[in-house]
């Protein structure tokens, strides 16, 4: 599986940059699906921009897998665990910021030796 890292910024449903400015590194790949993982930590946040934002990085809707109310230092997340599961050879796992996939530089190690294990 070839992996590059690239610079990129959202695009509205309608194909257009997002004017907003923001930008996010993501993995590429040659082929395969953009499968979503988002979270927030209390239960009384939203994740309407962080699903927004995935939908503009092209995630389908029904590949965006999340969790509610749970810590990133939580590795016991059922949203990252299916989110992970649906991940097949090619695919790329798209989060909007790296602390809502890791807490900790060795957890997003850890994260990644196992996607690529699989």
């Amino acid at each position: 599986m070839a992996i590059a890292v690239e610079r990129a910024v959202p695009q509205d449903p309608s194909g257009e940059k997002s004017r907003t400015g923001a930008s996010c590194g993501t993995l590429s790949v040659m082929s395969g699906l953009k499968i979503g993982y988002a979270r927030v930590s209390p239960t009384g946040q939203d994740l309407t921009g962080q699903r927004e934002a995935l939908i503009g990085f092209g995630v389908e809707v029904d590949r965006i897998y999340v969790d509610h109310g749970l810590t990133g230092t939580n590795r016991a997340r059922p949203g990252l665990r299916e989110a992970m599961a649906a991940c097949r050879a090619g695919d790329v796992l798209v989060v909007t910021k790296l602390d809502r996939l890791a807490r900790s530089l060795p957890d997003a190690r850890d994260i990644l030796a196992e996607l690529t294990e699989r």
